[in-house]
């Protein structure tokens, strides 16, 4: 073969897997792009309202966005009671199944969640006590279905 004959075929084959390679590969790096931006304006938005009262005697301490995780933040604390007031075995899991309930409502409802879910975006709930110990660790995965996560 002549050596602008394969030259030619070179060129259309790298102009063929580049095609492909844009193709597949980058929406979900553009989608990546639009769910972190999404994440961290969230929580510089919620952040900035804290502290914030949420319930009786429960403060929204401060909001996180952790980039490389995908992962919002919540730290709330007890403002009236301590460690040893919980069961926290029975509180942990009141309140995972609560957050997830409540979650696969929101994303069902909320359209501004479409675009995360199977994502791997991580919503974690940090539960403090007054003395800014730590109660309850809750992560939730927002798939569809909605779960915790270790």
């Amino acid at each position: 073969m002549e050596k602008k004959k394969i030259l030619s075929i070179a060129a259309a084959l790298v102009g063929v897997l580049a095609f492909f390679a844009v193709k597949y590969s980058l929406p979900p790096i553009l989608d990546n792009i639009k769910i972190n931006k999404d994440l961290k304006e969230a929580a510089e938005s919620e952040n900035s309202k804290c502290p914030n009262t949420i319930a009786d005697g429960l403060v929204m301490e401060k909001v996180t966005f952790v980039k490389k995780d995908k992962k919002v933040i919540y730290e709330a604390r007890f403002i009236n009671y301590g460690k040893s007031d919980f069961n926290l075995e029975e509180f942990r899991s009141t309140v995972t199944q609560g957050l997830i309930n409540e979650m696969a409502v929101v994303i069902k409802s909320d359209d501004s969640f479409k675009g995360m879910i199977n994502k791997n975006v991580i919503f974690e709930y940090v539960y403090l006590d007054y003395e800014y110990e730590e109660l309850a660790r809750v992560k939730i995965l927002l798939n569809d279905p909605v779960t915790a996560v270790k």
